[in-house]
């Protein structure tokens, strides 16, 4: 397990690379951070560093400060059943379209063009990688790791991006 400055354990989800323009490729973790369950993308280079929080944390002390410096008015009246305001009945407001009764998630599919070269040197262009990866039973941690050039093959199938 693993902790930042702040004592906070968190476990690495996962590691991809970014082509900036400025920068060149930057690589970028994933992380999960064990306490609170929220999960960050964060530069390696701080990961390494352990020089990060959980801004999750950081959002909650921020919004108890805000509450915290408010000050009621002093010419307010108190709630009482003689003074609340009763409002109109909303019901009656219809939106402008109607909402779908369900709505199905589309299966993902690959934002860039990936290119699938079998054992016997045929190149393959996939659409959808999920898709492709139940078909031919593949793990996809190991796609993704040949698609980041972390190994070369994965069940003697090669994956490169177009």
């Amino acid at each position: 397990m693993n902790y930042n400055k702040k004592k906070q354990p968190f476990t690495v989800l996962g590691r991809f690379t970014i082509l900036e323009s400025e920068k060149g490729d930057v690589e970028y973790c994933r992380i999960k951070f064990h306490n609170t369950g929220h999960v960050a993308v964060i530069p390696a280079g701080v990961v390494r560093s352990n020089d990060f929080e959980d801004e999750s944390l950081v959002n909650e002390e921020e919004d108890i400060a805000v509450t915290t410096e408010f000050e009621p008015e002093m010419h307010a009246e108190p709630t009482t059943p003689e003074n609340k305001v009763v409002q109109d009945d909303i019901t009656s407001i219809q939106p402008d379209h109607e909402e779908p009764e369900s709505i199905e998630e589309e299966p993902l599919k690959a934002e860039v063009k990936i290119i699938a070269t079998n054992p016997d040197g045929e190149e393959i262009q996939v659409e959808d990688l999920e898709a492709f990866v139940a078909e031919h039973d593949f793990d996809m941690e190991a796609v993704e790791a040949c698609l980041a050039g972390e190994q070369k093959t994965h069940k003697k199938w090669r994956f490169a991006t177009a």
